[in-house]
């Protein structure tokens, strides 16, 4: 999972929520927004259901802090979306977990150990593209700056 770029593992990211149900659209590499992938979904009650994915690639030893977490936090407000969620290949701090705590369903923290668990669980269902980057099957989880195609 390190040796992968950090493009690659929002690839791998979004190639998860596609496998979901979601459209999956990366934000640009630079100025993102806030996010790195911007997900959504027909939801049960007929609105849209926008998820805005932060992904962080760490070493084991590195957590991802509040400061990430608020400013997530921020951005889903600002953007309207139904949640924000942080992957990381780490973990939180204890504060990174209070804070996303406050926010219900509407915030998603998703540790290293649960990121390896969806790898297994939809690895299986995910087409090839990235087979080399990861020895997994990828597929279509598209490259543009807005996400504004779909709607």
């Amino acid at each position: 999972m390190y040796r992968v770029t950090p493009r690659g593992f929002e690839r791998l990211v979004g190639e998860i929520w596609r496998t979901r149900g979601f459209r999956v659209e990366l934000t640009p590499e630079t100025r993102d927004g806030g996010y790195d992938l911007f997900a959504i979904k027909p939801g049960p009650n007929g609105s849209d259901e926008v998820e805005l994915v932060e992904c962080k690639r760490l070493r084991n030893d590195r957590r991802v802090g509040v400061d990430v977490v608020r400013r997530a936090i921020g951005v889903c407000q600002i953007e309207n979306a139904t949640r924000s969620v942080i992957v990381t290949t780490a973990s939180f701090t204890v504060p990174a977990k209070r804070a996303a705590a406050t926010q219900h369903d509407r915030m998603k923290l998703c540790e290293g150990s649960e990121l390896m668990a969806w790898l297994r669980q939809f690895a299986p269902q995910v087409p090839s593209v990235l087979r080399t980057e990861f020895s997994l099957p990828l597929g279509d989880v598209t490259d543009k700056a807005s996400y504004k195609s779909f709607k």
